[in-house]
């Protein structure tokens, strides 16, 4: 079968299932056609995969459809490190007290119900897991936009890593972290209220935000996602995306990186030491508060350094002003460079 008979096949099977469900199921085969079609298979092979249209409602009657919710998990001893492989899930993790890990899990499908994923859990000595992983089905999985989970962390956890592909990640009011990995493919990531020695943050087209938090070493990858600091303090930071804008607001961290090859950096910093911007054709603005001085090494083909105040004594490639204490370096092509101390 191709694509329209197959579609046509499915139509026919669906019609004793109310309207709005039968366009889901429609709607999520059709995403598969597509994806299969971007992927260079033909519409035969995918109708061959996705099999018999027929058997579609006799799965799911027998599916289950119960949700797991508002677990609670006893560590054999006190846990380190927590890892979550989330799967497409948005994850939430907020602080927690005493040794329990608390797990809310949603996996309702609205209006089918069906539950296309299990929640599994293992601990090795002070490593506790938490995975999301897709049940065995005959048929594509259903409507996976709804599927969250959220987790209350323990005192005792020092280490975190959470991986997930299209699902947004929230972390909030986690204190005295050594290290927290979080990293998604298309979601956002908004991280607020956190106390951590070394934080690496990666989306591909997702936003990273980070808001209210104390982190010593910062490390945050995207592609075309924009990434926003507001009241971050910190002492090494490295913010590096494609396309998108890179903003920081009543930040204090002693060294920064911020490079974006097309999108614009906005940096409002306070108590910087070294600071190095790198772009092609985006603009720089830099607010530099508590600035004794700055010498602000500027490389540019096409773009302009503006100095409104006229506070700036140029020297080649260097702009120089009061003692100098801050070492700055500009790289771009075609952007501008505006510098306020």
């Amino acid at each position: 079968m191709n694509r329209k008979e197959y579609m046509e096949r499915l139509w026919m099977d669906l019609q004793d299932l109310d309207h709005s469900t039968a366009e889901e199921i429609i709607q999520d085969f059709e995403h598969h056609f597509e994806q299969g079609r971007k992927e260079g298979r033909s519409e035969e092979e995918i109708a061959r995969e996705l099999g018999d249209p027929s058997s579609l409602l006799d799965e799911l009657k027998t599916s289950e459809k119960t949700t797991i919710r508002e677990q609670v998990f006893h560590p054999q001893q006190e846990i380190r490190k927590l890892i979550i492989d989330a799967q497409c899930a948005n994850v939430l993790l907020k602080a927690a007290k005493g040794s329990q890990v608390q797990v809310d899990f949603d996996d309702h499908r609205s209006p089918l119900g069906i539950q296309n994923f299990n929640l599994e859990t293992v601990q090795r000595d002070e490593v506790f897991e938490i995975r999301v992983e897709p049940r065995k089905r005959k048929f594509p999985l259903l409507s996976l936009s709804d599927l969250h989970l959220q987790v209350a962390v323990p005192e005792s956890v020092r280490d975190v890593v959470v991986r997930t592909t299209s699902g947004d990640g929230t972390i909030a009011d986690l204190s005295q972290l050594d290290s927290l990995e979080i990293r998604s493919q298309s979601g956002d990531l908004k991280l607020s209220g956190l106390t951590v020695r070394s934080l690496i943050a990666q989306t591909t087209s997702g936003d990273v935000e980070l808001e209210e938090m104390e982190v010593e070493l910062i490390q945050i990858r995207g592609v075309s996602g924009d990434l926003t600091l507001n009241e971050v303090n910190g002492s090494l930071g490295q913010l590096k995306t494609v396309s998108g804008d890179v903003e920081t607001t009543n930040a204090r961290l002693t060294a920064l990186l911020a490079e974006s090859k097309s999108g614009d950096l906005e940096l409002q910093l306070s108590g910087s030491e070294k600071l190095r911007c790198v772009t092609i054709s985006g603009d720089v603005k830099l607010q530099l508060h508590e600035c004794s001085g700055c010498d602000c090494e500027f490389k540019a083909v096409s773009g302009d350094f503006i100095d409104r105040r006229r506070s700036f004594v140029r020297q080649g490639n260097h702009y120089l002003q009061g003692d100098e204490s801050l070492r700055v370096a500009v790289s771009t092509v075609s952007g501008d460079l505006k510098v306020e101390c």
